[in-house]
């Protein structure tokens, strides 16, 4: 606002007051001649709704070196106009002066992004020509750049500037030559892809959903609306927050699947989700729900088992090596008991785990979903897109098979890390779990396929032996014994 110690006189520009009207009364006249901020001014014509010509001229950007020379011109043409007499002097308020820019031409570059010819004397006359002083230093043109050009930038601009004014009419045809280059993403955007093929080949749809906050879902969710990034300006009442996760869209589709009778399917979203905690940040997200769909198998609905095959299939195919679970800090919105949390490295990459029951009747249709949410930077910051080979075994392998008693409460993980630390296990399948009478109280019996290979000779039973021994070793540590018969 412009004002005095009556109040406000106008909005800078962009609208003069009532207060600042010339009237037939009027015999003094004190002009103002000033030169905004475009993105102040772009602010204030925005709060209050008003776009004038005066606006527009400030947003698009002013030199504030040609305010003396329109204060002057403006008084000329006033005194001649109305023949009012002109008081001397000028009260002028410019601190930080604009500074001329100093930008360098390479006279080779010229000619390779015009494909013609041009004299450096010429160029540098062109550029005069503008009002652009220039000359040449140590083979380059250096151009000082007046502050009434702030459209130039960079060489590129200069370069521009020179071919104009040559005349594009005066450019030779030649056919463009180019040379073909190989392009290839980066590992990011592989590891992206390599997502989605995983994804898809176990049959999940890729959806995209806008990148704006669900207050519905996410207050059902429980996300801190305090860590929303809100918009400035948004575009719609819709719009005026970002995404803290992609949770709320891909529960928007599979509701908006349900209402129109589809009784099943699997989708996923990769996205950016941003927080004023987290700042931004790639996730991975998706839900199955309904029906599988699966030839022979009925009316077979989705499971924690499925949809943990699924998360499991995807990082084997990232090549990240199997995961460990948990059921520590799990969102509320799932299920209690039928969810899980997977780390790497220590570290939690994502959970996976089936829709709280009161958060499933908002739903279009009543049905199971089970939902996954991921890290995605997390997820690539240990891929590498570097294939490995390994020689086709030529000797045989030597098969086993360990049935075991271990803790009831002793998770899995611990007894498969003490048998695959052998360096000639090649392989481990767990083929059966049960627990019972036969075990004893607070037991569990686990049977174990493995087998053995080395790459240079064929292993002995002696050789055999020594290795289930040690593994049997390890794992009495861990209260695990062998079954005897």
């Amino acid at each position: 606002m412009i004002t005095d110690e009556r109040g406000g006189i106008a909005l800078a520009g962009v609208m003069g007051g009532e207060r600042g009207e010339i009237e037939p009364t009027t015999d003094r006249v004190l002009l103002e001649i000033a030169c905004f901020n475009s993105y102040a001014v772009r602010q204030s014509s925005r709060s209050v709704g008003l776009r004038t010509e005066a606006s527009q001229r400030f947003e698009r950007g002013l030199d504030p070196e040609g305010v003396a020379l329109a204060a002057d011109r403006a008084a000329h043409w006033i005194q001649k106009l109305t023949g009012c007499r002109v008081l001397a002097g000028l009260a002028d308020a410019y601190p930080a002066p604009s500074q001329a820019r100093t930008l360098r031409l390479r006279p080779p570059r010229v000619g390779q992004l015009l494909g013609v010819g041009i004299e450096t004397s010429e160029m540098i006359a062109i550029l005069g020509r503008l009002g652009i002083e220039a000359c040449l230093e140590e083979g380059e043109i250096v151009a000082r750049v007046p502050t009434f050009r702030p459209d130039l930038e960079r060489e590129v601009d200069l370069i521009e500037e020179v071919g104009r004014v040559h005349g594009y009419d005066r450019f030779p045809p030649t056919a463009p030559q180019m040379t073909l280059r190989v392009g290839r993403k980066d590992l990011v955007e592989r590891g992206k892809d390599r997502v989605r093929e995983a994804l898809v080949a176990q049959g999940l749809y890729e959806v995209l959903t806008d990148g704006f906050d669900k207050p519905d879902w996410r207050s059902a969710l429980g996300l801190d609306e305090a860590d929303l990034v809100t918009v400035r300006n948004p575009m719609a009442a819709t719009q005026n927050a970002m995404r803290l996760s992609l949770l709320p869209g891909i529960l928007g589709v599979v509701d908006g699947n349900l209402s129109v009778g589809v009784e099943g399917g699997a989708v996923f979203e990769l996205g950016r989700i941003f927080s004023k905690k987290d700042g931004e940040r790639e996730s991975l997200a998706g839900a199955m729900f309904g029906r599988t769909r699966r030839p022979l198998a009925g009316k077979e609905t989705v499971d924690l088992r499925l949809a943990k095959g699924v998360v499991e299939n995807l990082l084997r195919d990232l090549e990240l090596g199997p995961p460990a679970i948990d059921q520590e800090n799990m969102p509320t919105c799932l299920h209690p008991g039928r969810s899980t949390r997977f780390l790497l490295g220590g570290k939690p990459i994502g959970w996976l785990g089936e829709l709280a029951p009161h958060l499933g009747d908002r739903l279009a249709a009543p049905t199971r979903v089970l939902l996954f949410e991921f890290d995605l930077e997390a997820l690539l910051d240990r891929f590498e897109d570097v294939p490995s080979y390994e020689e086709i075994p030529t000797l045989p392998a030597s098969k086993r098979d360990l049935s075991l008693t271990a803790p009831v409460g002793l998770p899995e993980r611990a007894i498969r890390e003490a048998i695959e630390s052998e360096p000639s296990l090649e392989s481990i399948l767990l083929y059966d779990l049960y627990e019972g009478e036969q075990v004893g109280e607070g037991r569990k019996s686990l049977t174990y396929e493995v087998a053995f290979r080395s790459p240079d000779h064929t292993l002995t039973d002696e050789e055999v032996s020594e290795t289930i021994g040690r593994i049997e070793s390890r794992l009495r540590e861990l209260d695990v014994h062998l079954r005897a018969g």
